[in-house]
């Protein structure tokens, strides 16, 4: 009985962090896609991400903004696609789950802006997660494909860092590190091992449509081996496709006739050809070989943002930068006047949105007559 008293004494831990690791991870994994899948949700609906709040949150206001009151703070996009979510408070003070009246972190790498009792504030989720946003976070914006180095999460997306704690108020509440904890930095880039115990808060930095890890350690909690999860490979789609300095604009000789539209493949896209013919917008799609190949409206409107000082609520407003337009969109940038290209995005009928860029501004626009020869094409293919 003594013997087996000590082996159960030496094993019985080992088993259970190995199995609160498991939980942690796979947790972490879940409201980071969550939160991801919010972004992506306010884009499509308010066409407003992480790169659009311009506001500081409100802890007395926050638990009633939203998007749909114009309200372009952390607080009104969670409120507005972030489901099963309560505001607990400001960081230090908010109750969590079971009551405590104080919730604490012990942190390794996280900045002191991240786990602050005047800036940080607290959501609860419906499986008791626990989600900490600095409110000061705005323009949380990173040139698309821009690797997270610690100069960028010390520099721009300083008010854009979080954390996650997967455990609720519950403990450890204690930063996720490398096994050499000493490794451990606020730099997703460098290298880390992470084969022994994984704690239950992890860092992470919002920004344009997704989340992701703001540690080394997260990071390779989030991905071990450096394989990629879907919502990563996603993002990694939408920065090669962003990659605006690559892009070039076609004219097009003539648009598709009816018939010749309905022969396209079905894995082409598109939903409904012109009834009169000359559609213009199916042989955009039939010359970049499927809608998936064109820039969505999410897509030029990031472009757009990288030419204007002034873009929101999909328009852009103020003297573009001719510095900034690619050589494939104009080959002399000092004379360029205006541009239309068209979109992967199909509406109802045989109505397609485009992009309407010029001088002075930039929107987006549709055609439910899509005869017009004038609308430059944009292929950008699964690069």
């Amino acid at each position: 009985m003594g013997i087996i008293g000590v082996v159960a004494a030496l094993t019985i831990p080992t088993i259970i962090q190995n199995s609160n690791s498991k939980k942690f991870s796979s947790q972490f994994k879940k409201t980071i896609s969550t939160l991801s899948q919010a972004s992506i949700m306010s884009q499509a609906q308010y066409d407003s991400d992480y790169s659009s709040l311009n506001t500081t949150s409100s802890s007395e206001s926050c638990a009633e903004e939203s998007l749909a009151k114009s309200n372009l703070t952390m607080c009104g996009l969670l409120n507005s696609t972030l489901s099963g979510h309560t505001f607990l408070g400001m960081y230090g003070t908010a109750k969590g789950a079971n009551a405590r009246s104080i919730y604490t972190v012990a942190k390794k790498v996280l900045p002191d802006n991240a786990l602050s009792t005047d800036n940080t504030m607290i959501f609860g989720l419906a499986d008791g997660t626990i989600v900490g946003f600095n409110k000061n976070a705005t323009n949380c914006s990173v040139m698309p494909g821009t690797p997270m180095t610690a100069e960028i999460l010390n520099g721009a997306l300083a008010n854009c860092i979080g954390f996650i704690d997967v455990n609720g108020p519950n403990p450890p509440n204690k930063e996720v590190t490398c096994d050499t904890p000493e490794y451990t930095t606020l730099d997703p880039t460098t290298s880390c091992a992470v084969k022994k115990a994984v704690s239950d808060v992890f860092p992470i930095v919002f920004h344009n449509g997704t989340v992701q890890p703001a540690s080394n350690a997260a990071n390779v909690v989030l991905s071990p081996g450096g394989k990629l999860t879907p919502a990563e490979q996603e993002a990694q789609r939408i920065a090669r496709r962003r990659q605006f300095d690559k892009w070039e604009a076609k004219t097009l000789s003539r648009g598709l006739t009816k018939e010749e539209c309905e022969a396209l493949p079905a894995s082409y896209g598109i939903k409904n050809c012109r009834p009169g013919g000359d559609d213009y917008w199916a042989a955009a799609v039939k010359e970049c070989g499927g809608v998936q190949n064109l820039p969505t409206v999410d897509d030029l409107y990031e472009f757009a943002k990288t030419l204007y000082p002034n873009c929101n609520n999909g328009n852009c407003s103020g003297d573009i930068n001719r510095n900034k337009i690619p050589s494939g969109i104009s080959d002399d940038p000092s004379s360029f006047n205006k541009i239309h290209i068209w979109s992967s995005n199909e509406i109802r009928g045989d109505c397609s949105y485009y992009w309407y860029i010029h001088s002075g501004g930039a929107a987006r626009d549709y055609y439910c007559d899509r005869t017009h020869s004038h609308v430059k094409v944009v292929c950008l293919g699964d690069l």
